[in-house]
């Protein structure tokens, strides 16, 4: 005979204990997440390499570099 009845400790488990470990799971990814972003922007203040750039970014910069070629046409004729 069980002084707690079972269905109290599977509430517990269920209510308090899985929520527990999600919450320290979390708390991992995010904290390795910052230390991902504080290396990116330690890299840009030191003026480093900045690495592996996504695709959209490399995308972004090169539409710009074109666009600022050709700055000198746009509104010549006003």
């Amino acid at each position: 005979m069980l002084l707690i009845p079972s269905y109290l400790i599977v509430l517990t488990v269920i209510l308090l204990v899985i929520p527990a470990f999600a919450a320290i799971i979390v708390r991992f990814l995010i904290y390795n997440y910052l230390l991902l972003l504080q290396q990116r922007v330690r890299r840009l203040i030191t003026r480093e390499s900045r690495g592996e750039q996504p695709h959209i970014v490399q995308k972004l910069e090169r539409r710009f570099q074109e666009a600022s070629i050709d700055l000198d046409h746009v509104n010549t004729a006003a």
